[in-house]
């Protein structure tokens, strides 16, 4: 019965951090990624979400490596270090966008530690989520970036829903107040 309470009280906890997100857009593309697509261990200030469409590749997040699948959406967040590269001719084809997601002054994956990634149930919807962000990222609207931060709120719904609550776990030394 403890371990209910503690798992209600967290979930609250993760609630009340979630209520307190702050996304900005940097740059939102489709891409079919040139053979020469990489860079190796460098430290980005902003996260990441790649949905993998087609081909193959190679990711390293900290110290774990991925080869994405079609169908998977990967979140490497800012301040980790990264890499990635093509392994071969058949390169990636993916939706991605960098973006700042904060919780005050402090990046989300300094709160809150999930899954690098998630196998998309609905490609359609997350598709459709990625043109509607590129649509707005491109637009000169004045209320393109109001649209886009919505987007970008959405996906990372999206993202969070997918996670079994089992791995989604607070950093303990980190407070919004």
């Amino acid at each position: 019965m403890s371990k209910n309470i503690h798992r209600e009280s967290e979930d609250m906890e993760l609630k009340n951090y979630l209520s307190h997100l702050k996304v900005n857009l940097v740059v939102a593309a489709y891409t079919h990624c040139p053979v020469y697509w990489r860079d190796i261990d460098y430290i980005p200030d902003y996260n990441k979400f790649y949905f993998i469409c087609d081909g193959e590749g190679w990711l390293k997040i900290g110290e774990q490596e991925f080869y994405p699948k079609p169908g998977q959406l990967f979140f490497m967040p800012a301040g980790i270090k990264q890499s990635y590269s093509t392994i071969s001719d058949d390169t990636f084809t993916k939706y991605w966008c960098h973006f700042t997601a904060k919780i005050g002054d402090v990046n989300i994956y300094n709160f809150i530690k999930f899954p690098f990634f998630i196998d998309v149930v609905n490609k359609k919807e997350i598709t459709n989520l990625f043109l509607k962000l590129i649509s707005y990222y491109d637009s000169k609207e004045l209320t393109s970036p109001l649209y886009a931060q919505a987007i970008l709120i959405e996906l990372f719904a999206r993202f969070i829903e997918n996670v079994s609550i089992d791995n989604l776990c607070l950093y303990p030394s980190v407070s919004i107040k």
